[in-house]
């Protein structure tokens, strides 16, 4: 997948629901989307014994890397496994599909299954996990909605309802990760394009309230939420 730019803001629900609408007029929904709901996402985030991969990020490193289980239904089949490169603003990202069945013995720490299936993104996870000793840290799960513009390759999405657990890493099943992440009543906006964002969807997300933080659930959920 080619390098990105990602930025990230919160943004009150209200205008949510106003940029949405707007949007909605002139690009396509995701994929993925369901109705006006949107879409479930559930990630799996693994890291380090000493935890690297969050402290790089609270450290501000410039070149890191996150590696993530994600399903878009409780009862998926499959999953795939990312790993979610970052150096400054651009990020790209490495993806495989992995069946359910392997993904539950990865995350019980049977990496083995990985080699089985050919695949260079599994086959780089497989030695990230055995050299440096990755385990599962946390559980995120959220509704999104997304909109994409073909002709520009610019995708901007929403994040609301962010859940954590650091306890039950079920990432198949019903069950619902429990602590709630963030501001109530706000919603995580992610603008990614690629060499340049379009004039046009830029002056109506400057028609709205936003402030551009570094915002990760990743952080976010490690460190904990509101009840």
């Amino acid at each position: 997948m080619p390098p990105r730019h990602e930025l990230k803001y919160y943004i009150p629900f209200a205008d949510y629901k106003v940029l949405s609408s707007m949007l909605a007029q002139s690009m396509k929904k995701d994929s993925h989307a369901k109705g006006e709901e949107g879409y479930f996402v559930r990630s799996l985030y693994f890291d380090t014994l000493d935890c690297r991969a969050y402290y790089e990020k609270i450290d501000g490193v410039n070149r890191r890397m996150k590696i993530r289980l994600r399903v878009y239904a409780p009862q998926s089949k499959t999953a795939k496994f990312e790993i979610k490169n970052r150096e400054g603003n651009a990020v790209w990202k490495e993806v495989a599909p992995i069946s359910c069945e392997d993904a539950k013995k990865v995350m019980q720490g049977e990496y083995e299954c990985m080699l089985e299936h050919n695949n260079a993104t599994l086959n780089k996870i497989y030695a990230i996990f055995n050299a440096e000793k990755y385990r599962p840290v946390l559980l995120v799960e959220y509704q999104r909605q997304a909109y994409v513009d073909e002709a520009s390759g610019t995708r901007i999405t929403f994040d609301r309802c962010i859940r954590r657990d650091t306890e039950d890493f079920a990432l198949f099943g019903a069950n619902a990760a429990r602590m709630g992440i963030g501001e109530p009543q706000t919603v995580v906006m992610e603008l990614k394009f690629g060499r340049y964002f379009p004039d046009w969807i830029r002056i109506i997300i400057n028609g709205i309230s936003h402030s551009r933080q570094s915002i990760s659930k990743f952080c976010l959920g490690m460190e904990g939420g509101f009840e």
